[in-house]
């Protein structure tokens, strides 16, 4: 976690060098930005690890007011035939992160999996690839791992929700169901999380 989020913060220092956050580099070469389109267009897939994400934004009475859009971030572990949805990640207008959440698999129409096995992937969201830009891939897996206890239980809780939902409709498919959207969130902020890895780290260096 701690060398993630060194990543994240030396992708946002390139960045700022040429003038770009990781939202304004990302979209810099995609023309006009549409609510719901997806960018960049065709997504962001790295063969080797299977790792593919796009960013998007809902109109603006279906996303929080200081939110931008988000990153939908899947795993495609055997090739590209069956896709997992991992975690959205949300930013402000200055690509500042600030919420994780999951959601059910008929907004991404993916293979769902268990949480178990869903984290099981996690690791493995690794960008090697140069579009659109390495630093932007390198800031987007950084965040992912920076924050990656938070995302395995925001997973579990997906499976949660989903299971008390199916409970109480039981002849009902939760996993279809369009009321069941969003099934797990967590408000973020990387300067916090960095500073509570680093603290953490002192603390067990003093206990030794």
């Amino acid at each position: 976690m701690a060398a993630a989020g060194r990543d994240v913060a030396a992708a946002e220092r390139a960045l700022a060098r040429q003038g770009f956050n990781a939202v304004a580099r990302l979209l810099r070469d995609e023309g006009p930005f549409y609510e719901w389109d997806h960018y960049p267009a065709g997504d962001v897939f790295d063969q080797r690890h299977g790792a593919q994400y796009f960013y998007h934004a809902h109109a603006a009475d279906r996303r929080l007011p200081e939110e931008h859009g988000h990153f939908h971030c899947f795993l495609r572990p055997d090739g590209p035939d069956k896709l997992h949805h991992l975690v959205a990640l949300a930013v402000d207008r200055e690509s500042r992160p600030i919420r994780l959440f999951t959601v059910n698999r008929w907004v991404t129409e993916e293979s769902w999996i268990t949480a178990r096995e869903t984290i099981g992937l996690l690791d493995r969201f690794v960008l090697e690839t140069s579009r659109p830009s390495r630093w932007v891939n390198r800031w987007l897996s950084g965040v992912l791992h920076l924050f990656r206890p938070d995302i395995e239980r925001l997973i579990l809780e997906r499976d949660r929700t989903v299971a008390a939902w199916q409970a109480r409709h039981p002849s009902a498919d939760a996993l279809a169901a369009q009321e069941l959207e969003i099934l797990s969130e967590l408000a973020i902020s990387v300067p916090a999380q960095i500073d509570a890895v680093t603290r953490a780290i002192r603390r067990r260096a003093r206990a030794l």
